[in-house]
């Protein structure tokens, strides 16, 4: 079974951005999974080096990901999946400069090094 999911998973990965948000927009969630894989660290590490710390960051993330869910029907219409979460997130940081920050998640990291 481990060797059909790693295949499975090697099969995803080699696929294009568009062709995993028309399948993560129909409902697969393992093209969805490999999406956030694929995106995360460029994600968080834009947001760090635009000085915000990990609590922020992290919000910033999640929301930037709960959005990319609710526009996945308007991104397979072409526009690339990596800009759309950049620009939404830097968006989210101007909305948020003025919100505080999400208490209790300032230790967290997405890959579990912090």
């Amino acid at each position: 079974m481990r060797n059909s999911r790693q295949n499975g998973y090697r099969c995803m990965t080699s696929r294009s951005d568009r062709d995993l948000v028309h399948a993560a927009a129909a409902g697969d969630a393992e093209a969805w999974d490999t999406l956030v894989e694929r995106h995360m660290q460029p994600l968080w590490t834009t947001l760090i080096d635009r000085g915000l710390d990990r609590g922020r960051a992290a919000e910033v993330c999640a929301i930037t990901w709960l959005r990319c869910a609710d526009h996945l029907v308007e991104l397979t219409v072409g526009q690339e999946v990596g800009d759309w979460l950049l620009t939404a997130a830097g968006r989210e940081c101007d909305r948020g400069e003025t919100r505080p920050s999400v208490t209790g998640i300032s230790s967290y990291h997405p890959f579990g090094l912090g």
